[in-house]
């Protein structure tokens, strides 16, 4: 073996290092990947590989749906109109509904790897408020979609649903009425334990939300979708 191959095997292997080293922790970040294709809204956790619900049926709108009946296509969907940001795909979680107390939906994932105690990482998802659809008599907009770790949860929608308790790792405080752009919600975080799962949603009680009613009746269901979610070590993952 020369000198020549061996200098490329060494660079091949720093670059898949380098490569394997920047990806984000959060598994499937753009839900691009499935396992069934989503017929209808609430899908998410039925739908989506690595993704699961912890209350209620968050959304999964994929390309995919287009062909079936479009309540949960991309871009037309039951909520809205929305482009991806990346690929064919973006979930959906509602953050409010004015027909009982506390109700929420949050997806949740396994990290691909804990987090290590002390490390700072930096975090990033993008949002974006639906602009009706079905929902259009109850159109609002509200504050505190967030993410936020947990280590070794127990939570399930159907037995053992999270509920909201005011905190969040990554939180959007203020109102949010772009129903047009993907806002960006980033911010860092030094691990204070090993925590070994993600989820998204807004995690502030309604005596904590403020709302926007935006129909005439003043009922409020708060809707959001969400893009590209990155737990890495800089903004370059």
């Amino acid at each position: 073996m020369n000198y020549q191959l061996l200098s490329l095997l060494a660079f091949s292997v720093f670059f898949v290092s380098l490569s394997v080293g920047g990806q984000t922790l959060v598994p499937n970040p753009s839900f691009e990947e499935y396992e069934d294709c989503p017929f209808s809204t609430g899908a998410l956790e039925n739908s989506s590989e690595s993704w699961e619900s912890w209350s209620f049926s968050p959304d999964l709108f994929h390309e995919c749906s287009n062909d079936l009946d479009g309540l949960a296509g991309v871009p037309d969907n039951a909520w809205g109109w929305q482009e991806p940001i990346t690929g064919d795909a973006y979930a959906g979680v509602f953050t409010y509904t004015y027909n009982g107390l506390n109700i929420r939906e949050y997806m949740a994932a396994p990290l691909n790897e804990a987090l290590e105690v002390g490390q700072e990482y930096y975090l990033m998802f993008y949002t974006s408020m639906y602009d009706g659809g079905e929902k259009a008599i109850n159109w609002c907009a509200t504050n505190h979609i967030g993410l936020r770790f947990f280590l070794n949860p127990e939570y399930d929608h159907q037995i053992n649903a999270f509920s909201p308790d005011n905190f969040a790792h990554l939180d959007y405080s203020e109102v949010l009425t772009d129903t047009l752009t993907w806002t960006k919600v980033e911010g860092y975080f030094t691990a204070d334990e090993a925590y070994n799962w993600v989820a998204i949603g807004n995690f502030f009680t309604d005596e904590n939300t403020e709302l926007l009613p935006l129909n005439s009746n003043g009922t409020c269901s708060g809707i959001y979708y969400i893009e590209n979610i990155c737990v890495g070590l800089s903004p370059s993952d």
